[in-house]
């Protein structure tokens, strides 16, 4: 291949670059651990002060049943679909615990 050939190339299949995906998980994943502390800290200050705590353990049940159901599409096994299957139940237990109990 000539010059000519490999830029022509890799203009019609763009690589992307490993540096900017490497920095985007790296900060996906200090973002969720961000999101945790915050909802373990309002959690905290729900449970002493004798709120209904339901909606903040569903949001976190909702969350994982997210995660772990386009991990399930991009990675199909029985683990990947149990623990999608599981996360959403236990989403779907807890938002409707919240509601009986401030309804």
């Amino acid at each position: 291949m000539d010059k000519k050939d490999i830029l022509a190339y890799n203009k019609e299949h763009p690589s992307g670059d490993e540096r900017e995906a490497f920095i985007e998980s790296r900060l996906a994943r200090k973002a969720n651990i961000g999101f945790l502390l915050t909802l373990l800290l309002i959690f905290g200050f729900k449970v002493i002060k004798g709120y209904a705590y339901e909606d903040l353990v569903a949001i976190f049940w909702g969350y994982l049943g997210v995660v772990y159901y386009y991990n399930y599409q991009y990675f199909p096994s029985k683990k990947t679909f149990y623990s999608a299957i599981i996360t959403i139940i236990l989403f779907i237990l807890f938002l409707t615990m919240y509601f009986i109990k401030t309804w």
